[in-house]
């Protein structure tokens, strides 16, 4: 379903807002001199296609925050690729892990140990953290960042940290 909804955002939504965009601009240049200026209609695009990038991705951690947050979770840190991530809440010693309305929550004893993993899919890499439980039918839990290596990376240590895992 991640896949389905990113193609539809970057084939669909991302083009109508930069062509929205760019004729609301040309629009605005030709009512304002009299004539095109097609440098502004395309800078108009290329920021407003930015500006949804950004609120998007923002809009991604806000979801997975709110489903953290309705797990029993107030997570202190938060990492997320897509509807897939990890929230740490270190004052209640639980974490979050997993898809949302898939994930699931642990204490911090219940977690035996943490691992992380790049494995290569076609051209790009995958970067993947495994969290081994104490749970006879959940052993393991494995969470995807896809290309997302440094959001990997601040995930691990900051479990790791939250577990007291040397």
């Amino acid at each position: 379903m991640f896949l389905i909804k990113t193609m539809l955002k970057i084939f669909v939504v991302l083009p109508a807002i930069a062509y929205g965009t760019f004729k609301a601009a040309s629009f605005m240049t030709v009512s304002a001199t009299g004539h095109i200026n097609w440098w502004v209609s395309i800078g108009a695009a290329i920021l407003a296609s930015l500006a949804y990038l950004i609120w998007d991705g923002k809009q991604e951690k806000s979801s997975f925050d709110k489903h953290a947050r309705s797990q029993g979770i107030n997570p202190e840190y938060v990492a997320c690729y897509g509807d897939n991530g990890i929230a740490i809440d270190n004052t209640n010693k639980k974490v979050f892990a997993g898809r949302i309305n898939k994930g699931k929550v642990f204490d911090y004893n219940d977690i035996s140990s943490i691992e992380w993993e790049n494995s290569s899919v076609g051209n790009h890499m995958k970067y993947l953290i495994h969290i081994n439980t104490t749970d006879f039918d959940f052993p393991k839990l494995t969470i995807g960042f896809a290309g997302n290596r440094g959001v990997r990376e601040e995930a691990y240590a900051k479990l790791r940290a939250a577990l007291k895992i040397s």
